[in-house]
């Protein structure tokens, strides 16, 4: 129980740490930042790209800006938070909840790989509305 707890601790350290990070660092303008190999080698976006500039704009509360940058990311990040929020409920709930942790459903994973592999052939088809796909670069 005591590792646990610490684990806990040091995930949340991290988390914070991560966030002051991204705060301060400008993705496109640190030197502190990777760029995706794939974008960089092919010009093709992955599912992840735009993810770093999401969650700066996310931190500087520009939500629509967040979303441009990786819509698919941005919906995945509402699924985990959704899940994190059922998991400390249910443990800190006293009676029984109804609220159902999506990850556990034994599809999920095929869901999210389905959803990405779609998601990265739309986001690089060069027509519109596709191209609203495209991550946007932050000003």
């Amino acid at each position: 129980m005591k590792n646990k707890k610490l684990t806990i601790i040091i995930f949340i350290i991290l988390v914070l740490l991560f966030g002051v990070f991204f705060y301060f660092n400008k993705p496109g303008q640190s030197k502190f930042l990777p760029v995706c190999p794939l974008n960089y080698l092919t010009g093709i976006y992955c599912p992840v790209c735009g993810t770093t500039r999401m969650i700066y704009a996310l931190l500087h509360l520009d939500i629509i800006t967040a979303i441009r940058c990786n819509v698919f990311m941005f919906a995945v990040s509402l699924v985990l938070m959704y899940s994190i929020f059922v998991r400390i409920l249910k443990k800190f709930s006293k009676n029984r909840l109804i609220l159902y942790d999506v990850i556990k459903h034994p599809c999920f994973t095929r869901v999210i790989i389905i959803t990405s592999i779609v998601f990265t052939v739309l986001r690089n088809i060069p027509i519109m509305p596709f191209l609203l796909l495209a991550p946007v670069s932050l000003h």
